[in-house]
């Protein structure tokens, strides 16, 4: 602000309009206003990205425990897909990022090699209804790896733990995909580097590839959809409550939660 003087015809004195800013906390409106818009941009941004809209659940997502989560995702076509309101979209848009940038980094090792020696972002099916694109394959053994770019808190604890049961789901759905393309799969594995340590802390969790591990993943899926299908949930939203749900550390993620639901569409994860 600049610093021109404003004339009190009553009292005559000139006052600075630093002074009015202070008193007025002018200033601090201004730079609490800009640091909203700001953070809605990313928020909406965030929110009306591809992935965000798609209209399957992908392989991310159909190893999800949370079988009322599941039946949210399946009806997610005919009745709105969720939207999390209450949700951070920052540690998506930092992986999103992320994962642009590892994409770089297998074409560069391409490059530098002269062949293929990763297939980077690719369209995988494991069946037809839910196609998603795995991070990477590598060529000369045969290895399914997806990146996960975690906190640090949970980073540490898939180094203790190892990965959840959705992650595993998820990469050997992203196997059986590339079996389905023709690839000899041997092995899958998850690439664990979090933005809040370093590279040399980084770590691979990998295990033979068994495609029954995506099967059973699928048929418990299809096994949601005909019960969403029987229940009529989409006509009786209500019934959803007849799905049991599994409480979780990634609840606050979920599309559908909401700390006070305020309608069957939404959970508050307990």
């Amino acid at each position: 602000m600049s610093s021109a003087a404003y004339v009190d015809t009553k009292t005559g004195p000139a006052i600075m309009s630093d002074d009015v800013d202070a008193a007025l906390d002018v200033g601090d409106l201004h730079r609490r206003q800009l640091e909203a818009e700001i953070k809605k941009a990313f928020t909406d941004y965030s929110r009306n990205r591809p992935r965000s809209l798609q209209k399957t659940l992908g392989p991310s997502e159909i190893g999800s425990l949370c079988k009322r989560q599941l039946a949210f995702g399946v009806t997610a076509p005919t009745m709105g897909k969720g939207t999390n309101v209450y949700g951070d979209v920052w540690r998506s848009h930092v992986g999103v990022a992320l994962h642009k940038e590892d994409e770089l980094v297998l074409k560069f090792v391409n490059e530098q090699a002269g062949e293929t020696v990763w297939i980077p972002e690719a369209r995988v099916k494991a069946d037809d209804e839910h196609p998603g694109t795995c991070d990477a394959f590598h060529v000369p053994t045969s290895t399914v790896v997806d990146w996960k770019h975690p906190g640090k808190f949970m980073f540490d604890h898939y180094r203790k733990e190892g990965p959840s049961w959705k992650y595993r789901i998820q990469a050997h759905t992203y196997g059986k995909g590339y079996a389905r393309l023709g690839f000899p799969v041997k092995f899958v594995g998850l690439m664990f580097i979090s933005p809040a340590s370093d590279l040399h802390h980084g770590f691979l969790w990998l295990e033979e590839f068994r495609p029954v591990i995506a099967d059973i993943a699928l048929a418990n899926l299809d096994e949601i959809k005909a019960k969403c299908a029987d229940l009529d949930v989409v006509n009786h939203p209500e019934r959803f409550a007849e799905f049991p749900i599994t409480p979780g550390d990634e609840c606050r993620y979920c599309n559908w939660f909401s700390p006070k639901p305020s309608g069957p569409r939404q959970c508050a994860g307990k």
